[in-house]
């Protein structure tokens, strides 16, 4: 199942760090992970960025949020596309691995 990864990213130091460890958690789960905090088009503007991962996420069967989603505009707007395409949802905040502390 490809599996998109949505959250925080502004103001966050540490968001690839997260979002490289929820990549690998679902890819050791058996998903195809999407991670679209890798190789962003340089120079992109910030509206460029959120089509793009529109795109993205239009092409997967679901999307893993990160804890702070909701505080996040562009996750929250990933989250709404994803409930009216009927993605299914997955959250970091029940996640139970203790090996990869997402």
């Amino acid at each position: 199942m490809k599996v998109y990864i949505a959250g925080p990213i502004d103001g966050i130091k540490d968001y690839k760090a997260r979002f490289s460890r929820a990549e690998t958690y679902l890819f050791g789960a058996g998903h195809t992970p999407i991670n679209p905090t890798k190789a962003p088009p340089k120079g992109a503007s910030r509206a460029e960025l959120v089509k793009r991962g529109i795109k993205l996420l239009l092409d997967c069967d679901g999307i893993f949020l990160l804890d702070g989603w909701d505080k996040s505009p562009g996750a929250s707007l990933e989250f709404e596309v994803a409930k009216e395409t009927k993605l299914l949802q997955f959250y970091q905040n029940v996640h139970e691995c203790k090996t990869c502390r997402l």
